[in-house]
């Protein structure tokens, strides 16, 4: 461990901890977003039916049905007041965040005290640490940028999918699809005859 060595170590390490600072933000602003958004949702649903009641008409059926919050699976639902599995995510991202930062300041730190000792030895051992807390943060960033972008394309096309499919029954959505297969492109009368 060089004093050279130790000033790349914390200056890498001291900016994939603010790049992961920064998408760990723009995680947690989607969650509180979409928290607020299915609070309001349900909130105003609620309103609504108080002012019905108010004005002398009870809500139907239909409508207090449509108040509950959204019955979603549970990742264990022996668990009763387990978090629902759209919200997983975001307490993975948490979780992978704050393991994260700990890894690099654990690291920042030692090195700090290394630096900061008279007369320190090479300590090849916090070199290799430093190195490998170092490659796995940024590995980790890397992955969880594409992790997310992955996971966020795969979610909005089973969202879409799911549409599709209570929108059109099997039999239809089959017969289309067969249709689709079979059908070819008519040929031009302008297009000139195959030679032999």
């Amino acid at each position: 461990m060089s004093h050279d060595y130790a000033a790349i170590m914390t200056s890498v390490n001291a900016g994939v901890l603010l790049v992961a600072t920064i998408q760990y933000g723009a995680v947690l602003r989607k969650y509180i977003d979409q928290l607020m958004a299915d609070t309001q949702e349900r909130y105003g649903r609620i309103g609504q039916m108080i002012e019905a009641r108010r004005n002398g008409s009870e809500p139907s059926t239909a409508d207090l049905i449509a108040a509950k919050p959204p019955a979603e699976p549970q990742i264990f639902p022996w668990r009763h007041r387990m978090l629902p599995r759209r919200y997983w995510p975001y307490t993975l991202a948490t979780l992978a965040y704050f393991v994260l930062c700990w890894m690099l300041l654990s690291s920042m730190m030692r090195i700090f005290r290394w630096a900061g000792t008279a007369d320190a030895g090479p300590e090849p051992g916090l070199a290799r640490w430093s190195f490998f807390v170092t490659g796995g943060s940024l590995a980790a960033l890397l992955f969880e940028a594409v992790f997310l972008v992955a996971a966020s394309g795969f979610r909005r096309g089973g969202i879409e999918h799911r549409r599709f499919e209570a929108s059109y029954s099997t039999q239809e959505i089959s017969e289309m699809d067969d249709l689709i297969e079979a059908a070819a492109p008519t040929p031009s009368i302008d297009a000139p005859a195959a030679q032999p």
